[in-house]
């Protein structure tokens, strides 16, 4: 009995851990027509839709949490990605692309996207997490994924309001995420 408990302990640190390799922990997120609202234990954000769902293929240049400000720790991350497609164009142009004397590098961090992400449900996020874990080892994981665009309307942080402008207020929501190769050799 001892050696059941003392596995059930181990299974719910690592459970723990795991969730908390995202920015946001529990929260609900209900998914309207044309808006979302995400509520946690100290935020309450509501987003319009902006763009319909797009499914593109992406390489994973960095991922990271969202900890500061912590206004903005309801997100699942924020990911640096290039499209595959961008990825190889420019590799096929210009060679080495990841020697910042190469030209190729400066053509490829203008095609860079960085996207701060939330996910739809708790499997997108748990993905999330796996891929933010995977940009700690230095790995560019090949990804395709769905978001939809959303634009911030409404936020809440402590019971007070918070204002984004520009690109800051601008989301996207995951409801599909595969990892298609661990890591991409860049």
């Amino acid at each position: 009995m001892k050696r059941f408990r003392g596995f059930t302990c181990i299974v719910g640190i690592l459970l723990l851990l795991l969730a908390s390799c995202t920015s946001r922990s529990g929260g609900t997120l209900e998914n309207k027509d044309k808006t979302i609202e995400l509520t946690t234990k100290e935020h309450v954000m509501k987003a319009m839709k902006t763009a319909p769902p797009v499914e593109n293929t992406f390489i994973v240049i960095k991922a990271h949490t969202i900890v500061q400000p912590e206004s903005m720790s309801y997100l699942d991350g924020q990911f640096s990605l290039i499209t595959q497609e961008d990825y190889q164009k420019i590799k096929a142009q210009y060679g080495d692309i990841v020697n910042p004397s190469n030209k190729g590098h400066i053509v490829a961090l203008k095609h860079i996207q960085r996207k701060a992400l939330i996910a739809e449900d708790r499997a997108s996020q748990k993905k999330l997490a796996e891929l933010i874990e995977m940009s700690s080892k230095r790995l560019c994981p090949v990804i395709k994924i769905t978001t939809t665009e959303v634009r911030v309307t409404e936020l809440t942080y402590q019971k007070n309001k918070v204002f984004l402008s520009g690109d800051v207020g601008k989301h996207y929501l995951v409801s599909k995420i595969e990892v298609l190769k661990d890591n991409y050799i860049l």
